[in-house]
């Protein structure tokens, strides 16, 4: 298991790097396993963070195909965000907005583009992600007093910082959590 997410429901969502989805019920104590499908994530998911969105459906960070997976779970239907041709750098960490927008870091690899992303599901087009040499390991994000929030962690001594990202121009500011190496998530 990868990360979780609990909907409004109670009901525990769950992200696997075998390529699939599950679902607690927390009363039963059973799970669904939805097996992420290779026709729509062709060369695999590598699935990471999870979020369950303000209508139901599950957000998963693709770190594989480099793109935002959607799982609609009455079908199942399936919906790859791609990016035309693709993000830098895996997506890792995913957080919704109040405005149903969804952000999520973007974690420094080949690519060595860190930073950020966006994803309206309503309207795809609009997405887009910003990268900042300023950043190093983008992870943990949060939505919160209107803005977004991520930690941005270093592991090599350096300390890590908090950055906090404007919803609306996308400038960000980038604090250093003194003496915080290697900080990963926000609550």
């Amino acid at each position: 298991i990868q990360t979780l997410d609990i909907a409004g429901d109670g009901m525990i969502w769950m992200s696997d790097a075998n390529e699939r989805i599950f679902r607690l019920d927390p009363a039963t104590l059973s799970f669904t396993t939805f097996a992420i499908p290779a026709a729509t994530f062709p060369g695999g998911c590598g699935a990471f963070g999870i979020e369950v969105a303000p209508g139901g459906d599950i957000f998963f960070a693709c770190t594989v195909t480099r793109s935002i997976g959607r799982l609609q779970p009455a079908g199942p239907t399936w919906t790859r965000f791609g990016f035309g041709a693709g993000l830098p750098d895996p997506p890792m960490e995913i957080a919704f907005d109040d405005a149903g927008v969804d952000w999520f870091t973007i974690a420094s690899a080949a690519g060595g583009s860190p930073g950020f992303g966006w994803l309206d599901p309503a309207h795809p087009a609009s997405a887009g992600w910003l990268s900042s040499a300023g950043f190093f390991r983008p992870h943990g994000i949060v939505s919160s007093g209107g803005f977004i929030w991520f930690v941005d962690h270093s592991w090599d001594g350096a300390d890590s910082q908090l950055v906090r990202v404007d919803r609306v121009t996308h400038a960000h500011l980038d604090v250093a959590i003194p003496g915080a190496d290697d900080c990963h998530y926000l609550a």
